[in-house]
């Protein structure tokens, strides 16, 4: 079994199809040779960040409901609950309804 893994895996010949050595730097971008230097564009800040979600609310709890089986229904809801103390707790409840 180790044997055909290996077979089925490419060589390292067929990974590295480039030599590092062919390519040329970019204008002004040249060390002296004794150091790394590393190049690239700066781009704006912000390209591939994430933008903060907007603030929302709902006045009502929001519900996900389905059918499950027949006429039984299951359903799942969040919704905030305020604790004597002041604290406000997040709630997230399954239902499942059955009719009779």
């Amino acid at each position: 079994m180790l044997l055909m893994l290996q077979l089925a895996t490419p060589g390292i010949d067929a990974l590295a199809d480039f030599d590092l050595r062919k390519l040329k730097p970019a204008t002004g971008c040249r060390g002296t040779g004794d150091e790394i230097v590393v190049c690239g564009r700066r781009e704006p800040v912000d390209r591939n960040r994430l933008q903060p979600l907007p603030q929302t609310s709902y006045d009502t709890p929001l519900v996900a409901e389905t059918g499950i089986i027949g006429k039984v229904r299951g359903s799942m809801t969040a919704a905030p609950f305020a604790l004597p103390n002041g604290v406000v707790s997040n709630r997230a409840m399954v239902n499942v309804k059955i009719p009779f």
